[in-house]
């Protein structure tokens, strides 16, 4: 039998009911020892899950050591609903997946975010703790 690759994958326990599964594949040459190639995938994604922990970049070196990972470009801001609003009224809202929220606030200030809001093109949306506004297609 010819092995011509291998993988690694390990599942991270990131606690909070939360874990994490990483791998890595590798095709191998004839000249390359599988257990050997095995076990730099292996490191290679403990020194990942490292990196990612410590949110500080490794450095490339020789052996197994990973190479950094280099993060996609972070688009540009676009204005928001948020955007639209004075910094005393911001400071309750936050703007998340297109839905506008506010925290609990007095009836005149949720008076004043929800006419903006409507000049803007979003409705209520009355859902209890998760109520919002959003826009209507």
């Amino acid at each position: 039998m010819k092995i011509t690759k291998v993988s690694f994958n390990r599942k991270f326990n990131l606690g909070n009911y939360e874990s994490l599964d990483a791998g890595m594949e590798a095709e191998i040459a004839d000249t390359d020892n599988p257990l050997e190639v095995l076990t730099i995938l292996k490191d290679n994604v403990e020194m990942w899950h490292i990196d990612q922990t410590r949110k500080k970049p490794v450095e490339n070196g020789e052996g197994t050591q990973p190479s950094t990972l280099t993060p996609s470009p972070k688009p540009s801001p676009t204005p928001t609903l948020l955007d639209k609003y004075p910094p005393e009224l911001q400071k309750h809202l936050t703007f998340k997946d297109g839905k506008l929220y506010s925290e609990y606030t007095s009836r005149d200030i949720w008076t004043q975010i929800n006419s903006i809001a409507k000049d803007n093109g979003y409705t209520w949306v009355s859902e209890g703790k998760d109520s919002h506004w959003e826009r209507k297609a």
